[in-house]
Order: structure tokens, then C-alpha cells, then sequence
């Protein structure tokens, strides 16, 4: 089975602008993989997404730690299947069609990723985090053991990249989402 995870932080911080895009990256979803996602929220619920999980607490300064966090405690309340496909999107991010999801769908890798190369230059030997597929044991090993004491400006994505290494892995040219990271002031399409 395949489920669908979206990640979320309403922030005080341009609360409107991302509300704006949790709205349209959740509208993508529904629109093109035809999954409602269960969407983990790392601050607080809002009165505009139905969100699944709430994770209130801050365990580190580094945002993307703690999204990590709030997804392995998203998933002590649930019940998958250790080879369920688990997709995670940022949902502030748009997917334009249903091309990674069909990847996930019709092969047999552990994980389904693109290298961050396209965005942060070809040197870049990581994979983008915001939008990636593992079968769900792979997602409780990558969890069990997160560094908590990283520098704020940590890449997540170093540690992502350092696991699919380990594991049967499908490495795809695109991802077909458009893409606005932290700190560019311009959107990507992937």
C-alpha cells in the first residue's frame, strides 16, 4: 500500500504565504496522486488543513530535525506495513503530475529520490527531501537513530543521502514538483 505523508509548520513567520502554499501543494496531491496525505504539523493545528498529527515540541534548532522528529512520532500512532511505500512531500511545495508516484508504484526499490545536484550545484552529492518514498522499515531504521545536536543550518539531506546509499534505491531524473527551498528566491522545477 502506499501512503502519503505531507509535512507542515505554520509558523508565525509568513504565516500567510505559506498558508497560501500548504493550500495549493495539498489541492497538487489530491489533484494528481488521488491520496488524501495524513499531514504532520510541526507547531500548531490551524482552522484550514485537517491535519492527522500535531507535534508541538521543538527537540531541536534544526527545522528540518525536527520535521524528521514529528514523522517518527507521527508514525508511533499508526499502524503500517513495514513494506508500505511511504511517500513525504513537503506540502508547501506543488506537484505538477503523477510521475513519482507512478514511479513508486510500478517498481521494487526500498527508496525513490533525486539527487539535489539540479538546485545546488553538480558537486552536491545529496538527494532532495522534499519528496521522497521508503518502505515504511526503512523509514523507522533512518528514525531511530537522528542527530539531535546539529547545527541549525544542518542539510538534512547529507543524512538522507548517507541512507539510501545503504538500501535498494531508485535515483530518478525528475520529480515533477516545483520546488521554492529556503534561502532561493526562486521556484525549481524538479
Amino acid at each position: 500500500m502506499i501512503r502519503l505523508v505531507a509535512t507542515s509548520a505554520n509558523l508565525e513567520d509568513n504565516y500567510q504565504t505559506r498558508k497560501e502554499q500548504y493550500l495549493t501543494g495539498l489541492v497538487s496531491l489530491i489533484r494528481h496522486y488521488k491520496i488524501n496525505p495524513y499531514i504532520v504539523e510541526a507547531v500548531k493545528q490551524t482552522d484550514y488543513l485537517n491535519e492527522t498529527f500535531i507535534g508541538h515540541s521543538r527537540h531541536s534548532a534544526n527545522k528540518g530535525i525536527n520535521e524528521l522528529i514529528n514523522i517518527k512520532n507521527f508514525f508511533a500512532t499508526q499502524m503500517f506495513d513495514d513494506e508500505d511505500d511511504v511517500i513525504k512531500v513537503t506540502l508547501r511545495y506543488e506537484v505538477i503530475s503523477s510521475y513519482f508516484l507512478e514511479m513508486v508504484s510500478s517498481n521494487n526499490f526500498e527508496i525513490y529520490c533525486k539527487r539535489s545536484s539540479d538546485i545546488y550545484g553538480s558537486q552536491d552529492p545529496n538527494i532532495h527531501s522534499f519528496l521522497i518514498s521508503m518502505k515504511y522499515k526503512c523509514w523507522k531504521t533512518f528514525l531511530s537513530n537522528l542527530p539531535l545536536n546539529v547545527d541549525r543550518d544542518f542539510p538534512i539531506e547529507i543524512l538522507f543521502a548517507n541512507f539510501a546509499k545503504t538500501r535498494h534505491t531508485k535515483y530518478l531524473d525528475k520529480l515533477d514538483i516545483l520546488a521554492n527551498p529556503a534561502n532561493h528566491n526562486k521556484i525549481y522545477k524538479v
